[in-house]
């Protein structure tokens, strides 16, 4: 078996979960063997109940389901993962259109870099489904991971860089993700990903860094393209406040629990969160109450979310007025 198609899903609308498995289906092969697995994460109508899903079943054998009852992207991406019988494995989330052409970009990606040991797309378009409000609503597309690199960039640097490859579309040799799910399952690794309604992040990126733990790089390359389908659920503020607080607050805590090395590095930066930081943050908050703005609050949490995970990554309760801020911004 050359590819495991892993497709994590919970609730997901079928409008896009009929794009994302029409999109898969139709990879180009040219004679390699690929499985797809679609993870049903607890889903209120389960999978195999789904018209759509069941036609699958009955007309791709390559087609299974795995049921995970436990709650959380992290349960899901492990039964995937165990299940796979792939040489590499492939991670597409099920609000994703890769292009056809995929699978064969990644054959060529393996033979010509042999020391990569995960890759993900150069470029990410961004498909609001439902329109956006305003055209300033357009400025949110690189929050969910649109990119355009068009040159193949890869590193083996043990600190995350910008080439390094996110969840969306990752693909990672099947060899190397033992040392992942040996971590979580040892309890070394805490970051859970998206779990109902807890905008948790990280956990992606941490498979990336056991990568380059394991001394293989990761990179990204243009040839790699799919399009990330976003609805007008996900562009509603709490939602929004969530994602970024998420985002921003698991950098120090994916890099620590997989780099031992990194945790002398952050000891120090806590000590640099002086109270004025603390004060400074409380009166832009509000200010921000007198005068709300959606992009301006974003760039905030996101700030607020840095900070806050400095603790985090030491392993600290943060201070109380950051608890404060994020109980009055209804982020955990």
């Amino acid at each position: 078996m050359d590819y495991s198609i892993i497709v994590c899903t919970y609730n997901q609308e079928d409008r896009l979960l009929e794009r994302c498995l029409d999109s898969i289906q139709s990879l180009e092969l040219n004679g390699l063997n690929v499985e797809i697995i679609l993870v049903d994460n607890n889903s209120n109508i389960p999978l195999a109940k789904r018209e759509g899903v069941i036609r699958r079943l009955q007309s791709d054998l390559r087609v299974r389901i795995v049921s995970v009852l436990e709650q959380g992207l992290i349960k899901a991406r492990l039964a995937g993962i165990k299940e796979a019988k792939g040489s590499y494995i492939v991670f597409f989330d099920d609000d994703n259109e890769p292009d056809k052409n995929y699978l064969l970009s990644l054959s060529t990606l393996w033979e010509t870099y042999p020391d990569v040991g995960a890759w993900g797309p150069g470029i990410v378009e961004v498909d609001f489904v439902d329109g956006v409000a305003s055209p300033r609503f357009q400025e949110l597309a690189p929050i969910f991971q649109q990119k355009r690199n068009l040159f193949v960039e890869y590193a083996m640097i043990r600190q995350w860089q910008s080439c390094y490859p996110l969840g969306t579309g990752l693909c990672i040799k099947r060899e190397l993700t033992n040392d992942y799910v040996e971590g979580i399952e040892e309890g070394r690794f805490s970051l859970t990903g998206r779990n109902g309604g807890k905008m948790t992040s990280g956990d992606d990126t941490q498979l990336v860094m056991t990568v380059i733990a394991q001394g293989k790089a990761a990179g990204t390359s243009p040839s790699l393209s799919l399009i990330h389908m976003i609805t007008s659920e996900k562009l509603k503020p709490d939602y929004l406040k969530k994602l970024v607080f998420g985002t921003s607050s698991c950098y120090h805590m994916f890099h620590v629990e997989v780099l031992p090395e990194y945790s002398q590095k952050i000891e120090s930066q806590v000590r640099k969160l002086s109270k004025k930081r603390e004060l400074r943050l409380l009166k832009e908050y509000y200010k921000l109450k007198l005068r709300p703005d959606l992009f301006k609050t974003l760039r905030f949490i996101e700030s607020l979310g840095s900070s806050v995970g400095v603790y985090y990554g030491n392993k600290i309760e943060a201070p109380a007025i950051y608890q404060k801020l994020i109980r009055k911004l209804k982020l955990d």
